[in-house]
């Protein structure tokens, strides 16, 4: 099943990555449908997906899990805009994977699903022009097993 974002988690966060600063400000919304928050709360893995490119605008992004497509989208450069997706997967390794075409990036990593855990996974790329720091085009990746909260 593929599914598409619709809820936006807002955070506060300021990342140092070599000289590029990125900050980002906000806070963690569900539209309130109660079979929704019941999901939510079975789910164990939930993943966070944003754009922090200095230059590109949007980017187009494919997130597997375990080979399979689960969500698939478009992702906006906006001050505070992530995507939420929530997830349950068994207990043992998984693999996640996200594919931007248009980014050129890609990112596969191997998970142990233990309990509940967050995943983050950050775009970023610059070619120097608007901050002066070169970043080639790259995912980052964040797994915890707290909530991520963006400061």
């Amino acid at each position: 099943m593929i599914i598409s974002a619709k809820t936006i988690l807002y955070g506060l966060s300021l990342l140092a990555f070599s000289n590029l600063t990125f900050l980002s400000i906000g806070i963690t919304g569900c539209d309130g449908d109660p079979a929704k928050k019941k999901n939510m709360e079975e789910d164990n893995l939930v993943v966070l997906v944003s754009n922090e490119s200095a230059e590109r605008a949007t980017i187009d992004f494919q997130l597997f899990i375990d080979g399979a497509l689960k969500a698939e989208d478009q992702l906006e450069k906006k001050l505070n805009h992530r995507l939420e997706f929530t997830f349950h997967l068994t207990p043992g390794d998984h693999t996640i994977k996200i594919i931007s075409k248009k980014g050129f990036a890609e990112l596969e990593k191997e998970i142990n699903v233990t309990d509940k855990h967050w995943v983050a996974m950050s775009y970023y790329y610059s070619s120097g022009q608007k901050r002066g720091t070169v970043v080639d085009p790259v995912f980052t990746f964040r797994f915890e097993n707290e909530p991520i909260y963006f400061r």
